[in-house]
């Protein structure tokens, strides 16, 4: 078997199927990959969005019924047991970009899974779960869904190329770039793979340089903010309605939209960017602290990887986030070249807090009594640690 094989397999499934349903992760990645799979089989009438919560995964199964005949999972590495129970031996189809969590269930033969993951050919292939829904559609149109959701879960593919190619006006509707930029970062993508080690930092800066400069930054941060009312038949509707439009469609809704969800994005959006004002009076240096307060929601993972593209001499960024009513501050932190998790761990030994992540990128919470040990510890491990 190859992982072509497994592309055409998931295909000829899906084409067969006369009334699936999908579950995908709650992100850009997973939600372009409803999109573009919604686009091309028009037997696919329902998608919901699940994330590694039980409790949510328990509130998304209900919507399975005995008319479908084929389940769809998308971008995410663990689904509970109970979901299986209620699939009761139907047709599953599982796309994934990730290491599986729940390794039994996949070796449970009274699941019928056929699993579609690049890492099983190639343990460095991690290509998202939107290049896989191109793979299984062939569709030239949804070039712009895989390049917005591969961009946003941090991959810069070869389908950019081929996006600009088949469409330039819809490329420079999703990335506002020069002529003289786009054709740096194509000969960049030519030149090395998309999993090449040796060239982790450049491609870093490619994938910021098109999230903060060029305008991704704000289909993310929608979809970002979509899952946060956690219903899942308000987020359902947008998404089929999304399938429907054209990326100018999309777009103006997201600037100009008068409904529900629309407005609230532009409100964050307003807010979002008031606060990274501050990103410019920040100075340049091995350790980053921005604090900010008594806005609607934190922004810190989107605070954090904007300060890790606009700075340059950091080791470690945190950005914390609370509220004058909270006990507590959520932190989200960023490494060059430096381990944040490890230090996270060491720092917060003792406190009343709990956090973890990867090397490079970690949150926590820690409680308002016990912040400033917390940022007074950090502050020491970064200037007696390299990595």
């Amino acid at each position: 078997m190859t992982l072509q094989n497994d592309i055409d397999k998931a295909r000829t499934l899906i084409e067969n199927s006369k009334n699936p349903i999908m579950f995908f992760d709650t992100d850009t990645d997973g939600s372009t990959s409803f999109i573009q799979l919604k686009r091309k089989y028009p037997q696919l009438k329902e998608g919901y969005p699940i994330s590694k919560e039980d409790e949510r995964q328990k509130d998304a199964m209900i919507k399975i019924f005995d008319e479908h005949d084929l389940i769809i999972f998308f971008d995410t590495p663990y689904v509970i047991e109970e979901f299986f129970q209620e699939i009761n031996g139907r047709q599953v189809v599982w796309a994934d970009h990730h290491i599986p969590i729940n390794q039994e269930i996949l070796k449970n033969k009274e699941n019928k899974i056929h699993f579609l993951n690049p890492q099983i050919y190639d343990e460095s292939d991690e290509r998202c779960s939107s290049f896989l829904a191109y793979q299984i559609t062939q569709i030239p149109e949804n070039l712009v869904w895989v390049a917005m959701g591969s961009v946003a879960d941090f991959y810069l593919l070869d389908v950019l190329i081929e996006f600009y190619k088949h469409d330039k006006t819809n490329f420079n509707i999703l990335f506002k770039i020069t002529d003289e930029k786009r054709e740096e970062l194509f000969d960049f993508i030519k030149k090395y793979k998309f999993n090449d080690k040796t060239q982790n930092d450049k491609r870093t800066y490619w994938i910021q340089y098109l999230t903060y400069e060029c305008g991704l930054i704000q289909y993310k941060t929608f979809f970002d903010i979509l899952f946060k009312f956690k219903k899942f038949e308000k987020c359902q509707k947008i998404l089929k309605d999304i399938a429907k439009m054209t990326l100018l469609d999309f777009k103006v809704e997201l600037l100009n939209g008068k409904i529900g969800i629309y407005e609230k994005f532009q409100e964050i959006m307003s807010e979002y960017k008031s606060v990274k004002k501050k990103i410019d009076t920040i100075k340049d240096e091995e350790l980053i602290f921005m604090e900010h307060e008594d806005k609607k929601i934190s922004f810190n993972r989107q605070l954090s990887e904007e300060i890790a593209f606009r700075k340059t001499k950091y080791k470690a960024i945190v950005c914390t986030y609370t509220k004058p009513i909270m006990s507590l501050y959520s932190c989200s932190l960023r490494g060059k070249n430096f381990d944040v998790n490890k230090m996270l761990n060491e720092c917060l030994d003792g406190l009343e807090g709990k956090g973890g992540g990867h090397k490079l990128a970690s949150g926590c919470i820690v409680s308002k009594a016990d912040y400033p040990i917390f940022k007074k510890r950090i502050g020491e491990y970064v200037s007696t640690h390299s990595e």
